[in-house]
């Protein structure tokens, strides 16, 4: 497996993410990342009414979203069938329960 660089921007993220880390490299690339949210602000959206999920890229091979959460919101358990998830909190922290 490759060493990925330090992540700088989104279009620098896709480009990683379209050569394939693999599922091993998908949490070294997670680690990765170093931006912060003013790197998507523009795409950012909140609402009263529950989180909003953006799309950034979706295509056969994976889909990239951007979550925005205000802060005491919630999305119900759930599950993503046969497809794997993951996420990197930008700003703020993820509280997850059961």
């Amino acid at each position: 497996m490759s060493t990925i660089p330090k992540i700088k921007n989104l279009k620098q993220l896709l480009k990683i993410i379209d050569t394939g880390p693999g599922y091993d490299g998908t949490g070294q690339m997670l680690l990765q990342i170093d931006f912060g949210p003013e790197e998507v602000k523009d795409l950012c959206r909140w609402s009263d009414q529950g989180y909003q999920k953006i799309p950034i890229e979706k295509n056969a091979q994976y889909a990239l979203y951007l979550m925005c959460w205000e802060a005491g919101q919630a999305s119900p358990i759930h599950d993503h069938a046969s497809a794997q998830g993951w996420i990197c909190v930008l700003e703020g922290e993820l509280k997850e329960s059961l």
